[in-house]
């Protein structure tokens, strides 16, 4: 009899576990297959919410008040990643270096003979890759 109930209340301990269980992976499949595009929404906007802080301190003074700091306009700095490395990316050296040889001529690359058009920009293209190799350099 004690046997009995014993087995009997592990019977519906293990059956209360198995049906948390159950719920768990119901919950688990129900946020990562049927809601998985609100969940992916929710996380980008949270990791890509844009916020632009002030950083304006004014000036700083002594006690007899000369200035001794004081906030200096900075310039905004941009890297273009496809000119980093020891062999940038050739298509877009080839089409920066049609881009400067069209501003150079006007816009007339077209009208150029396509063997003298050829050289010009294999010229520039080297022109380019100068640049590129001076910019490291300093």
């Amino acid at each position: 009899m004690l046997q009995a109930m014993f087995e009997r209340r592990a019977k519906i301990f293990l059956a209360i576990l198995c049906l948390l269980t159950l719920v768990l992976l119901a919950r688990a499949v129900q946020v990562q297959v049927l809601e998985r595009d609100h969940w992916r929404e929710q996380a980008v906007r949270v990791m890509t919410r844009p916020e632009l802080i002030e950083t304006t301190r004014g000036r700083l003074l002594d006690r007899k008040g000369r200035v001794i700091a004081e906030d200096v306009a900075c310039i905004d700095a941009c890297v273009d990643f496809r000119a980093i490395g020891r062999h940038p990316d050739p298509e877009w050296v080839n089409r920066l270096a049609a881009q400067r040889l069209a501003q150079r001529l006007g816009g007339n690359l077209r009208q150029l003979d396509r063997q003298v058009r050829q050289q010009m920009l294999a010229d520039e293209r080297s022109r380019v890759l100068t640049d590129i190799k001076i910019m490291w350099e300093t």
